[in-house]
């Protein structure tokens, strides 16, 4: 007769995800089957139980569109990422690794943008210049300036200024925690999308860094 096996005896759990005792049972295409197999075997000592689950995670934990996220921004977001494969199909290299390529992109997003962007003489909107008077009376008050003349950016400083806003908060991830543990822990729905998108432009991220010591 068989030996019963010992409590909390058999095969260790393998991956990041530990006490795992609720039970979700599901049928799948063979297609999804194999694909979850794959990355199983491709993994560090990650069963393909803790594939799925870190997909379904992922998945649950990713932001969504959000309203602001209108259909413009979106199809924005696709123009670009094939300008990307095109570009990247040429030159044979990616982006974040190759100077030529990445230069060519800069210069095929400016193309898109030029093409569906309206023509004309830029009119700073009313949001801008209630900004940069509102930065003027509080560096007034703080200084003792009995008046100070608003300075209103144009379209190329809002742009800059922006995007520096979104490159800090990217970068800031450089001095948190990115393993494959920060996976496990709940945190705002933005940060999230900074660690994803530090880890996927890293590359041209970290020699950028190199290049500034």
């Amino acid at each position: 007769m068989a030996a019963k096996r010992a409590l909390g005896a058999g095969r260790k759990p393998r991956g990041e995800f530990q006490g795992k005792s609720a039970v979700l049972t599901t049928r799948i295409t063979p297609e999804t089957r194999a694909a979850l197999e794959r990355a199983a075997a491709q993994g560090k000592n990650r069963s393909l139980s803790q594939v799925a689950e870190k997909a379904i995670d992922e998945y649950l934990r990713k932001p969504k569109h959000k309203p602001e996220r209108g259909n413009h921004i979106r199809a924005l977001g696709e123009a670009i990422m094939l300008v990307v494969l095109y570009i990247e199909r040429a030159t044979d290299q990616r982006w974040t690794d190759d100077a030529f390529t990445g230069e060519a992109l800069r210069q095929g997003c400016n193309r898109v943008i030029a093409h569906f962007a309206p023509r004309g003489t830029p009119i700073t909107p009313r949001l801008i210049k209630e900004a940069a008077t509102r930065l003027a009376q509080d560096t007034a008050r703080a200084t003792g300036v009995r008046e100070i003349t608003a300075a209103i950016p144009d379209a190329a400083s809002v742009g800059e200024t922006e995007a520096g806003k979104v490159i800090t908060s990217i970068e800031s991830w450089n001095l948190r925690k990115l393993d494959d543990d920060v996976q496990t822990t709940h945190f705002p729905e933005e940060w999230y999308t900074h660690a994803q998108l530090l880890r996927d432009l890293g590359s041209g991220w970290k020699r950028a860094q190199g290049r500034k010591k």
